[in-house]
């Protein structure tokens, strides 16, 4: 996005912890170990899927399996950021996570699989059956989702034929009603909290 985008991915980089929502999730549906494939890197030290990709690869129980990249690995490739982009897969592909430009190219999942899908809002809903399409079983999906509620609700009936598990991001700094409705269910035996 514009200025107003960025500014709100430099304050929930400094404030949001992927490993916090994202390590009982990984725990509980892969088990001890499972792969993760991140959709939508961007730019490193500016995009939310290279803040995600920091952090899953700190993750124990997380095999960083692989990172599509459409922009950076196809027409932005002489963008601003490709240059940082470039340097960073160098450095990440030492360590054995493979890159690729489209989901079509990433081999299918062999094993449990989550998805971090981190692209743009508007081809959001394209990754996600691209994803499932590849055996994903677990989807992590990056606020807002997709462009629409009519979208996101085409997802969640291909999810559901499938028998995929999807889960939605929210920027925990600015909605202080679901960290207190958190807390209460926290202190609240029998109580759950569901974001619709």
């Amino acid at each position: 996005g514009g200025p107003e985008g960025i500014a709100t991915i430099d304050i929930a980089i400094e404030t949001l912890k992927v490993s916090e929502y994202l390590t009982p999730l990984l725990k509980a549906k892969l088990g001890a170990k499972g792969d993760v494939v991140l959709v939508g890197c961007g730019c490193p030290k500016r995009g939310m899927g290279w803040y995600h990709l920091t952090q899953l690869l700190e993750m124990p129980n997380v095999v960083m399996k692989a990172v599509v990249e459409p922009f950076y690995l196809g027409p932005g490739g002489s963008a601003p950021g490709a240059k940082e982009f470039m340097e960073m897969k160098t450095e990440y592909e030492a360590k054995g996570v493979a890159f690729y430009s489209s989901i079509g190219d990433m081999p299918a999942a062999t094993g449990p699989t989550c998805a971090l899908i981190a692209g743009r809002t508007g081809a959001n809903p394209k990754f996600f059956a691209e994803c499932i399409d590849k055996g994903v079983q677990n989807i992590y999906l990056e606020k807002p989702g997709a462009p629409s509620v009519g979208a996101l609700e085409e997802m969640k009936t291909l999810a559901d034929s499938k028998g995929v598990k999807v889960f939605l991001g929210y920027n925990k700094n600015v909605t202080d009603y679901v960290t207190q409705a958190r807390a209460f269910e926290a202190k609240t035996p029998g109580a759950t909290t569901t974001v619709i």
